[in-house]
């Protein structure tokens, strides 16, 4: 190969290198301050010593050997970024691990790109080193890193506890600054995030005034697979939901709904009746939480007075709320538990309660039947038209309470029932 310029023969390695500055020994080659950012990169030669260097910053300027006067950096240099000068090599760069002690966490200072932290001491800050440097390693035991917004940040914004084995890769942002982007833990969970959304506050039924009924499984005791005799009303009330017919009652199961219980009602018979029937003026609110298993034909889940309602789907009745000129809306068999209800002025002027949904009420079915209140079942066909599926916490009150006090209790049930949290 042939070079137009000047150029000099690096006997070593048979190799021609074309430089573009010739200076008379070093003192002149360092001072040189005709040096524009486009020389970067360029070769120059010294003639004291028949040197080749390259240019790296103009602005120093620096300079860095080449050929046999070439240097290079050691892995402490390599790996703490104090030289810039020297050129670095695989067995430079990638030393062996390195330990560093929590106790003084010092991981940019450590000669080598890979460390392991060793100790128990907590974390709260790494070394001040140049912005840049970078750190691959991992955790000989358990102690907390400290999430700080500017001088050691972590992912998901929050402390992280480690165990033996996590590991991590860390990129100092200078200045004593440090931003771990990548964390891996030993046993594949994902680390502790962020503080997250905030659960709702904790609302009892009773919390709110007017309350007339509080059914709640989650307070009832027992065993798997007990039959249920009596559901117990929580309220001042204290009117309690019973059955004696050992056929009629339903089950109690355990871990069925965000690890609580539920009363599951098999569909067939299974219903409770009120010790006291439930005579609501027309001003009332009802809060159910359920989990149906299928669609029958007026699947009731609660009877109070002697008149009722019923939603239907495709024009079949399925189930409901039963009183005078009240109603619930519909909703798909199976799955997670839900929230249904009324919440209503009169018997004209109601909204059914699915959930966050709120549907105008419209249907209405007059019954003939004594005022006997049930859980269950309805009065027109007791034992017969009945709830398949489970049942979690009923909530009934004498007024319509305020818009505020219904979705404060319809967050709280979905986040106790399901572990929904509304954002």
């Amino acid at each position: 190969m042939t070079f137009t310029g000047a150029h000099k023969e690096i006997p070593i390695a048979d190799v021609h290198i074309p430089y573009s500055f010739e200076y008379a020994d070093a003192a002149t080659r360092e001072a040189d301050a005709s040096l524009i950012v486009d020389d970067e990169g360029k070769f120059a030669r010294q003639l004291d010593d028949d040197s080749i260097w390259m240019l790296t910053d103009y602005t120093g300027p620096t300079w860095i050997a080449v050929g046999s006067s070439l240097e290079l950096a050691t892995v402490a240099e390599a790996g703490t970024g104090t030289n810039n000068t020297k050129a670095v090599t695989p067995a430079g760069l990638f030393g062996a691990s390195v330990d560093v002690a929590s106790a003084t966490p010092d991981i940019g200072a450590a000669a080598s790109l890979f460390v392991r932290i060793t100790g128990t001491t907590t974390i709260t800050a790494f070394d001040n080193v140049a912005a840049g440097i970078r750190r691959i390693g991992y955790f000989a035991g358990a102690l907390t890193l400290t999430h700080n917004g500017t001088s050691l940040i972590l992912p998901g914004g929050a402390n992280i506890t480690t165990a033996a084995g996590d590991g991590f890769e860390a990129i100092s942002l200078g200045s004593g600054n440090w931003k771990v982007v990548f964390y891996q833990k030993a046993d594949g969970t994902a680390i502790v995030g962020g503080a997250g959304p905030t659960p709702p506050t904790q609302i009892d039924a009773t919390d709110i005034s007017g309350c007339v009924n509080w059914i709640d499984l989650d307070q009832e005791s027992g065993s798997e697979g007990d039959a249920i005799g009596t559901l117990s009303d929580f309220s001042a009330s204290n009117n309690d939901a019973t059955q004696g017919t050992g056929a009629n009652k339903p089950i109690l199961r355990l871990n069925v709904a965000n690890g609580k219980k539920g009363a599951y009602f098999d569909g067939s018979n299974d219903y409770l009746t009120y010790g006291t029937n439930i005579d609501l003026p027309t001003t009332h609110t009802i809060l159910i939480v359920m989990a149906p298993m299928t669609k029958g034909a007026y699947s009731a889940l609660l009877q109070y007075k002697q008149q009722g309602i019923y939603q239907s789907i495709n024009g079949t009745p399925s189930w409901g709320i039963y009183r005078s000129g009240d109603g619930i809306c519909d909703f798909v068999a199976g799955g997670q538990p839900q929230v249904v209800g009324l919440w209503g002025n009169s018997n004209s002027d109601y909204d059914f309660i699915h959930n966050y949904l709120r549907k105008v009420g419209t249907n209405t079915n007059s019954f003939t039947s004594a005022s006997t209140s049930y859980l269950g079942t309805d009065a027109l066909a007791v034992g017969v038209q009945v709830h398949a599926g489970y049942l979690f916490e009923v909530r009934i009150y004498d007024n319509k309470i305020a818009e505020a006090d219904l979705y404060a209790s319809i967050d709280w049930l979905l986040y106790k029932w399901r572990g929904l949290i509304r954002q």
